[in-house]
């Protein structure tokens, strides 16, 4: 229970304290990390926790796995280094700063829940803490792109969670539980249980924006703060996904039909979000369609399990969550960096940001090895699992929208690159930017760098 009270404490505290806003949010990201860390590593696992010692059916469960916990220890990681450049980045604004920290206190809250909840229900409050938590932080920009943005995500999430808890009454009605455990065992062939089901996964596609349903996504990534940014593109959609993959799985909820279905607009995804990106002329947009292709990217491995049964596909999944999770808040502090120096972040303003934000170029360079799937990267382990399951079966159109999505990649990255070598046109050379601001996005992007020689690590620990 400490994984949830921890940051739900912290909230509260930052709100009451506000004057110490700063020390005491620190405090907590670096406590949630250490607390998901003894967790994760020093306590039995798998482990089920009945909140009033009241079990499934009646009661709730959280159910404490070993993937579960390397998820609450992304976030948690992820929410530190975010947490640190944010207290630089909001110095100017305390009220800014302190709304920022309970905001993201709640959003640890809410993506813990999603994580190591096992009702399905109970998973519903979790989505709906992430997802308003979420759109207060986009909305923290007073600027009238950035809170039409988050009025469009407001509707979307609003659309995503009515159709998920739709599913949700669907189940009850049929089978009066709500336990992933449960419903495992009576919800296989029951034709309820498929429209509740579908209904649901229409919900996670809007929430986690996968194409054609990605409309909110671009406008509101690109238009909030950079530190917001970084955690909705690299936590609030893996949420999202995370629980649909629990669904799919540990809920025995998905079938071939759909999972091909799921799989083709995958697909589309990957190489229509990589086009546009390398069409796009501001570097922050550039990378929020960056993290659609991404999202199509993940969804793939729905199509792939009808194939190949083994885990190979979901432990590719599994690699490249992570590694988006760590590249693409690391890149986009990066990109941040700039733009806090700059004041916009149009390519021909960023021409030789070399020179003067050396840091951020090489912490951005270091994400894009693992966007790209290049070696030894978490990313590139993640993609030549999922390469590797295609080609045993014979699916070379998925095997195809791998390597064309990964050349897309290439050539939008490293025409960002080039923009950051290229000699500027302005003779004047803004500041370095402060290294506060540099280091957390070089650590989440080394991160996702130096977990590539640990892979089989990570996929012994996530298999318990």
């Amino acid at each position: 229970m400490s994984l949830v009270i921890l940051p739900l404490s912290f909230a509260l505290l930052v709100f009451v304290w506000h004057k110490h806003a700063s020390v005491l949010a620190l405090v907590g990201f670096g406590a949630q990390v250490l607390c998901v860390g003894y967790v994760a590593f020093y306590t039995p696992l798998p482990r089920r926790i009945l909140l009033g010692e009241w079990g499934a059916p009646l009661g709730i469960e959280l159910w404490l796995t070993p993937l579960s916990l390397l998820f609450c220890l992304l976030s948690s990681i992820v929410l530190l280094g975010v947490g640190v450049y944010a207290n630089t980045a909001y110095k100017d604004n305390h009220k800014e700063r302190v709304r920022f920290f309970v905001l993201s206190f709640f959003l640890s809250l809410g993506l813990t829940l999603l994580f190591v909840s096992d009702d399905v229900f109970n998973l519903y409050v979790a989505l709906e803490i992430v997802g308003l938590s979420a759109i207060g932080l986009s909305a923290l920009r007073p600027t009238k792109e950035a809170l039409r943005a988050s009025l469009t995500y407001l509707f979307a999430t609003l659309l995503g969670s009515g159709a998920y808890l739709l599913g949700v009454a669907l189940l009850y009605g049929e089978h009066g539980v709500l336990s992933l455990r449960l419903l495992s065992e009576v919800a296989a062939s029951s034709p309820t249980s498929h429209i509740a089901f579908g209904l649901m996964v229409v919900g996670l596609m809007l929430k986690t924006a996968l194409f054609p349903l990605h409309f909110w996504l671009p406008k509101a990534h690109a238009n909030a703060t950079s530190p917001v940014s970084a955690l909705l593109s690299g936590l609030v959609i893996k949420g999202s996904f995370f629980l649909l993959y629990r669904l799919w799985f540990d809920g025995g909820l998905g079938n071939d039909i759909l999972g091909h279905a799921l799989g083709i607009l995958g697909g589309i995804g990957v190489l229509y979000a990589s086009v546009l990106a390398l069409l796009q002329t501001k570097l922050k947009r550039i990378i929020a369609y960056s993290t659609l292709a991404q999202v199509g990217y993940l969804f793939l491995v729905f199509g792939l399990v009808k194939f190949d049964d083994s885990l190979i596909p979901r432990e590719g999944i599994l690699l490249l969550a992570l590694a988006h999770g760590l590249a693409k808040a690391g890149m986009f502090l990066a990109a941040g960096t700039l733009v806090y120096v700059h004041k916009k972040d149009d390519l021909v303003a960023l021409q030789g940001a070399s020179v003067y934000a050396p840091l951020s170029v090489f912490s951005f360079g270091i994400a894009a090895v693992s966007i790209m799937g290049l070696p030894p990267s978490l990313g590139f382990f993640g993609k030549w699992l999922l390469l590797l399951s295609a080609f045993r079966h014979q699916e070379y159109i998925v095997a195809g929208v791998f390597i064309v999505g990964s050349v897309l990649s290439a050539a939008y990255m490293f025409r960002v690159m080039s923009v950051f070598f290229t000699k500027p046109e302005h003779p004047v050379l803004p500041k370095t930017p402060p290294f506060a601001l540099g280091l957390p996005a070089l650590i989440l992007s080394l991160g996702a760098l130096v977990l590539g020689f640990f892979t089989s690590h990570l996929l012994e620990y996530a298999h318990g």
